[in-house]
């Protein structure tokens, strides 16, 4: 599967701390799917994992209101709608080598089975955890991809 990144819409990628810093994970399945980081201006963006394969993994962002996160944590807020409320960028990370491309996206743009589900929210299971800044630390070295198709059942997102 393949999504059109035109070279007009790429970003600087010193808006985002390389890499994501996960400040509160709000799901996770064996690694976090859907968390709280911050651009490089402190602004809390919601982030989420669109897909991965072993040469890159995509991430998509978008801002977040806390009346929005309230929202999103009481289950009446869709992770969807949190996410294409407004404007989204589309960080993509090569596995390897951590060099990192960073876009401004659209909902049109994006293939829909690299969105959340329609009316999914978060689930009063999924406990908000912090994440411990050693985890931080063995998840930024990480070498070897966990697959999200295992996960989510997602085909690889390629540029």
């Amino acid at each position: 599967m393949t999504i059109d990144l035109d070279r007009s819409a790429q970003l600087p990628v010193g808006l985002l701390p390389i890499p994501l810093i996960e400040e509160r994970v709000l799901y996770e399945a064996e690694q976090p799917i859907v968390y709280l980081t911050r651009n490089s201006h402190r602004q809390v963006m919601l982030a989420y994992l669109a897909g991965e394969d072993a040469e890159f993994r995509f991430t998509l962002l978008a801002p977040i209101s806390e009346r929005d996160l309230r929202l999103l944590e009481q289950g009446q807020l869709s992770i969807r709608d949190a996410l294409t409320g407004t404007w989204m960028w589309l960080l993509r990370e090569a596995q390897r080598t951590g060099d990192a491309g960073l876009w401004t996206v659209s909902v049109d743009q994006m293939p829909q089975d690299h969105l959340p589900v329609p009316g999914t929210p978060l689930l009063p299971e999924h406990d908000l955890i912090e994440v411990p800044n050693a985890y931080r630390a063995r998840r930024s070295s990480a070498t070897e991809p966990s697959d999200p198709k295992a996960i989510w059942g997602l085909p690889s997102l390629r540029p």
